[in-house]
């Protein structure tokens, strides 16, 4: 509960990029930031891994955000990729995203908010910049029909070299994995 408070802390700090400039907004979220790093040192051997959510990040400012997250210690930066009929409406292509900070070297973690991705996605997402052994793609239980394309979408990103899990909306059970 304290974590997931917490995260809720430090998304809120993030997300408010998109309506103030870059230097406060970040000061703030690396003061909770810090809080984070405290947190770890104290719980050695329960890792706890900060992901920068670039959703709301202000497009202009996007590589000197990221740039500045990385130097101060950031695991990673998160980007959401909306089909618009999962997330009802909402449509986010995440390539010039990845495009644009792919190059900085900090792995990405690319959460899919997509209906039956497939290899096609994956391909683009590649061809964008997300790099083997580094990044990572997150796929949507509830997204597919079956366990079937879910496990074959998982072998395929497996052999491209990425990362990949999988995640669960609340109100499905993890027996149902």
């Amino acid at each position: 509960r304290f974590i997931k408070r917490e995260l809720d802390s430090l998304e809120a700090a993030i997300a408010t990029i998109k309506d103030a400039g870059l230097k406060n907004v970040v000061a703030e979220a690396m003061r909770d930031t810090q809080r984070w790093y405290d947190f770890r040192s104290s719980n050695a051997g329960k890792p706890v891994e900060l992901s920068y959510s670039i959703l709301y990040a202000n497009k202009d400012n996007l590589r000197k955000e990221v740039e500045y997250v990385k130097e101060r210690g950031m695991d990673s930066v998160h980007i959401d990729h909306f089909d618009g009929k999962l997330t009802e409406g909402d449509i986010k292509d995440c390539k010039d995203d990845i495009r644009m900070i792919s190059d900085i070297g900090i792995p990405l973690f690319v959460h899919l908010w997509v209906v039956n991705p497939d290899k096609d996605l994956i391909d683009k997402l590649i061809n964008a910049g997300l790099k083997p052994k580094r990044d990572k793609i997150v796929l949507p239980y509830e997204a597919f029909s079956s366990i079937d394309p879910i496990l074959a979408l998982i072998d395929y990103i497996k052999q491209k070299g990425l990362y990949v899990g999988i995640s669960l909306n609340p109100e499905t059970p993890l027996s149902a994995l």
